[in-house]
């Protein structure tokens, strides 16, 4: 939650750098192009006024619910502090709109439309997957708005999907990637890898894998799992019948398969774990 915070009052802080910077150099313009007090105090009254609308992006319902809605808190108790309150910055009014992506990234493209065309935001914020996150950013480069992303990590949306109207402030895949690998690869190591089948884990896999054997490990397996599958029997019976000696998972959801590997006495069989993200549907994501 603090992190949550955190990445709010970072974009407060932005949003306010910008509006000042903009009320700057238009009061500025302003004062070179006219010679009357009076309509110069009208124009910055009128420039201090206003409203700054962000549109949030968030997983409300499905998988990633949990981490949707802690972005919704944590994003109102940011604003709320930073703000002290107002819920204003530079003279404007703050006004947060969310939108449920539901965990599809047709329906964050249809809610990211609804709230640069009909709701008309300044910033986008979001999104809790990185594929509903990569399905957007073409639209904040389309509308020329900017879109902050958090808690979204595949290296793609600041890789080769990047635009330069994309902000992330939370962590990427490979930041993840490179501490997993410094803490189990080296020489001799055998690695299974197990993720859910899209950007989130393509990236995450590619950036461990790149890490893991650039320390002498040999990535032996990799399973990608329907990210909204319920049964992973047969990825997890690969897994033991490669025999690694780690386990390397990166998944994130309420369908998550540590029952499973637990079931299957995975550890027990000599394969130790090593986890990134595990989510606990009890109001908070580790």
């Amino acid at each position: 939650m603090r992190n949550k915070i955190f990445f709010s009052l970072m974009i407060v802080f932005s949003l306010l750098l910008i509006a000042a910077c903009g009320n700057s150099s238009e009061s500025n313009s302003e004062q070179e192009d006219s010679g009357n007090e009076q309509v110069k105090t009208e124009e910055v009254d009128a420039e201090e006024g206003g409203t700054i609308k962000i549109g949030v992006l968030a997983s409300l319902t499905g998988a990633l619910e949990a981490y949707g809605k802690q972005t919704r808190q944590g994003f109102d108790l940011g604003l709320e502090y930073a703000t002290d309150g107002t819920l204003e910055v530079a003279g404007k009014k703050i006004e947060v709109i969310y939108e449920d992506t539901e965990t599809k990234p047709e329906v964050a493209v249809q809610k990211a439309t609804k709230l640069l065309e009909d709701d008309e935001v300044d910033f986008l914020v979001g999104s809790s997957s990185s594929g509903d996150t990569l399905a957007v950013l073409p639209l904040a480069e389309e509308y020329e708005k900017i879109m902050v992303v958090e808690p979204a990590v595949a290296d793609s949306i600041t890789g080769e999907e990047f635009n330069p109207y994309i902000f992330r402030t939370g962590r990427n895949s490979s930041q993840d990637a490179v501490a997993g690998a410094a803490a189990i690869a080296e020489p001799g190591v055998k690695i299974a890898t197990f993720a859910p089948d899209y950007s989130f884990g393509w990236d995450g896999i590619d950036a461990f894998k790149q890490a893991a054997e650039s320390l002498g490990a040999e990535i032996i397996l990799e399973e990608y799992a329907d990210p909204e599958a319920t049964d992973f029997t047969s990825h997890l019976q690969k897994v033991v019948e490669a025999d690694p000696d780690y386990l390397y998972v990166v998944w994130a959801g309420a369908n998550t398969p540590w029952n499973q590997i637990d079931d299957m006495n995975i550890q027990e069989r000599g394969i130790k774990l090593w986890m990134v993200y595990k989510l606990i549907l009890r109001g908070s994501a580790d």
